[in-house]
């Protein structure tokens, strides 16, 4: 009969094994993805960074800057390739 207690005893112990191991990878993923997206962060900062502002005159000075001249060429190669 003592082995019974032992049995009870070696159970939560798994359990508990399983929930640390559990942590364990969750906390390794977490810092993975929190890795991946810190390098990231600077692109987004420097397309930030490049409007200034949100006035009306500075949206028509970037949309200005936008160079659209090969728009029609494009879009018929995105069609040539959908249709295939």
């Amino acid at each position: 009969m003592p082995q019974q207690p032992m049995q009870s005893f070696s159970e939560p112990k798994k359990s508990r094994l399983w929930l640390v191991i559990v942590i364990i990878v969750a906390l390794v993923v977490v810092a993975a993805v929190l890795y991946t997206l810190r390098n990231q962060i600077p692109f987004v900062q420097q397309y930030v960074s490049e409007v200034p502002s949100d006035d009306v005159v500075a949206i028509e000075q970037d949309l200005q800057a936008v160079n659209l001249d090969d728009l029609g060429s494009e879009l018929l190669d995105i069609d040539k390739e959908l249709a295939e």
